[in-house]
C-alpha cells in the first residue's frame, strides 16, 4: 500500500497493518505540501483472493487538518474476480446515511479513490 496508495501527488506511510478478521490499520496520507490524513481501520471480514470487508474512518488529529463537519466511518468491501489471468476489483463503500454519503462526496471522496486507483493501475503496470 506504502508504494500507490493515495491520490497522486500523496505519499502514504503504513503504521499498522494486522491483516486478519479483527485486525487494525492505520495509515497516513501524506499531501503534495505536507499535510498529514491519517486514518485507521478494523478487518470485518477477509476471504482470500475473493473479498476485504473492513471499516474506514478518521484517525485521531484528522479534525486538526479539515475544518469541516466530518463523516462517521464507513465500510468497505472490495471484491475480487478472477478474469483468467486479470483480477476485476469491485469497490463497494457503505455510508450510516445519505447525509454521512454527501459528507464525504463534498470532501472530495470519489475523485481521491479514483486517483489512487489510476495510482495502483500505474503500480501494477511497473510491477
Amino acid at each position: 500500500m506504502a508504494q500507490w496508495w493515495g491520490p497522486k501527488g500523496f505519499t502514504t506511510q503504513v503504521t499498522e497493518l494486522d491483516l486478519r478478521p479483527g485486525g487494525k490499520w492505520r495509515y497516513v496520507m501524506i499531501g503534495p505540501d505536507g499535510t498529514e490524513y491519517p486514518v485507521k481501520g478494523v478487518f470485518r471480514e477477509i476471504v482470500p483472493l475473493e473479498r476485504i470487508v473492513t471499516s474506514d474512518e478518521f484517525d485521531e488529529g484528522f479534525e486538526k487538518v479539515m475544518n469541516a463537519d466530518l463523516p462517521r466511518g464507513i465500510v468497505v468491501t472490495a471484491v475480487f474476480e478472477d478474469l483468467g489471468g486479470n483480477t476485476k476489483l469491485t469497490l463497494r463503500i457503505m455510508h450510516e446515511s445519505a447525509e454521512e454519503r454527501r459528507k464525504h462526496e463534498e470532501m472530495g471522496v470519489i475523485a481521491g479513490w479514483n486517483s489512487t486507483f489510476d495510482c495502483l493501475d500505474e503500480f501494477l503496470t511497473k510491477a
